[in-house]
This record gives C-alpha cells, sequence and structure tokens, in this order.
C-alpha cells in the first residue's frame, strides 16, 4: 500500500463535537456551510465532467465519455458502511434501486465504490484492491444492487477529483456537462432531479431553445426519519463496530442511533 493509499482509506477522526447538523432550530451550522462552499467549487455546474473511467464489478469498464451525445449519466457514490447508501439502496421511498429500474433506458448509472465511510473493527479500511472488490461484491449481494458498479482505485482516484463526501451524486447532461450535484444522497431529490431532466431532455431536440435557469436549497435527508430507512442505517454502523458509533457521537454531537442531540 503506498503512501497515498493508505492517506485515503485511513483518514484521521476529526476532534469533535463539530456539530455539522446540530443547530438551532431551523438554522445552518457554520461547519456546514463551509463544507457546501467546497463542494460548489469542486466540479462546478456548467462545467465539463471529469471523464469517469474504471473496472466494473464482474467485469468490463466504464467510460462516462462514451456516453457523450447519447443519454445523460447519474454518477453516485458510496459503500458498504455509508449509512445513507444502505438505506437509500432499498427502505427509502423511492429508493435508488427502483430508480434504476424507473429510468435505466433513458439514464445511464454508475455507482462508483469509495472508500469505507465509517470503517470500524467490524468491517475496516480497505487494504488491498482485492478487498476492496470484495466490499463491493458484498453490498451488491446483501442489497441486490442493480446499478452498474466500478470500484475506484485504492487511492480514490475518482472519489478525490469529484467530492471528499461519502455518499454525493451528479448528473451529467448528454453535453458531457454537470447539471445537478447533491452533497448528500436522498432518493426523493434524486427523483425530482432525473424527472426535471429528463423533461428538458425531451424537449431538447436540437432545433428547439431551451430556457435553463439554476437555483439552490437546502434540505433535510428524509432516510433518518423514515422507521424502515433509519433500522437500515442503525444495522450498518452497528455492523462496522461500537467504536464507531462512539466516535460520531463524540464527534458530531448527536446520537446516529435516534437522530437527538448527545
Amino acid at each position: 500500500m503506498t503512501e497515498a493509499e493508505r492517506a485515503y482509506n485511513f483518514p484521521p477522526m476529526p476532534e469533535g463535537p463539530m456539530n455539522l447538523w446540530v443547530d438551532q432550530p431551523g438554522g445552518v451550522p457554520p461547519l456546514l456551510s463551509h463544507l457546501l462552499e467546497g463542494f460548489r467549487q469542486m466540479v462546478p455546474l456548467a462545467s465539463a465532467a471529469p471523464e469517469v473511467a474504471g473496472e466494473l464489478l464482474g467485469g468490463g469498464r466504464f467510460s462516462s465519455a462514451g456516453y457523450i451525445g447519447k443519454r445523460p449519466v447519474c454518477l453516485l457514490f458510496g459503500s458498504r458502511t455509508d449509512p445513507p447508501i444502505m438505506s437509500n439502496l432499498n427502505a427509502t421511498q423511492p429508493s435508488l434501486n427502483a430508480l434504476y429500474d424507473q429510468y435505466m433506458d433513458r439514464v445511464q448509472f454508475v455507482f462508483v465504490y469509495t472508500r469505507e465511510a465509517h470503517p470500524g473493527s467490524g468491517l475496516g479500511p480497505h487494504q488491498s484492491m482485492d478487498e476492496k472488490r470484495q466490499r463491493a461484491q458484498e453490498l451488491k449481494d446483501a442489497e441486490q444492487v442493480r446499478l452498474p458498479i466500478l470500484v475506484d482505485t485504492l487511492d480514490g482516484d475518482i472519489h478525490q477529483r469529484w467530492s471528499m463526501m461519502p455518499n454525493s451524486t451528479f448528473l451529467i447532461s448528454r453535453a458531457g456537462q454537470v447539471v445537478a450535484k447533491s452533497l448528500l444522497l436522498d432518493c426523493s431529490v434524486l427523483s425530482e432531479t432525473l424527472a426535471e431532466h429528463l423533461a428538458w431532455d425531451a424537449l431538447d431536440d436540437g432545433q428547439t431553445v431551451i430556457k435553463k435557469s439554476y437555483h439552490e436549497r437546502i434540505h433535510h435527508c428524509r432516510a433518518p426519519y423514515q422507521p424502515a430507512a433509519r433500522a437500515k442505517e442503525c444495522a450498518a454502523l452497528e455492523e462496522t463496530g461500537p467504536e464507531m458509533i462512539e466516535a460520531i457521537r463524540r464527534m458530531a454531537g448527536f446520537d446516529p442511533l435516534t437522530w437527538k442531540r448527545a
């Protein structure tokens, strides 16, 4: 393992409390505002999307460049120890697998398997590409993931180019430009994004002029407040090991199993 690979897979746990989510009712914590500013600057909206290319789980290769002029690409990042991935795949309404089934004939999906979001004694950081592929396969089998899974390099080449958040999502137009991005996965928002973009795409015949706009919003992620989805998130954290749950409590200032202030 190289130094770059070790640094990516074994990042230090920040000292807490960070208060990323905890604030006054209706408020936005300063740390989240800081993260949003950094996220805006990485792969900005309307910019040319960096190529996403690599090996697919089960064989073959993927390249986002192959879809320019053909269809939009929905790019997602995640790992087995990431609670929002484990909840949104099947337990949320709508779910990621359901959105794939609905839109797979019009949108090219690709799920990039990253480093483990919350490694612990139960499921530790990746030590090799073989281990990373095995974790991706375990996720695919356990959650019946139907999206194509691209296994990122051990040093997180694709992940570090796009977003250092654990489960960001992006939409690349058939012109090869970034037209939507979300800091964190929420399938309710992703569903709206896909439907809106496909309505644009249906009108865009090369002759019709498409009037475009831009908006920003901060929204709540729905999964922690849906019982079935929260249960999946709790199970994911418990599988990583008790020390990770306690580390999140200390770092984040809330109980990740109940979403109540610590």
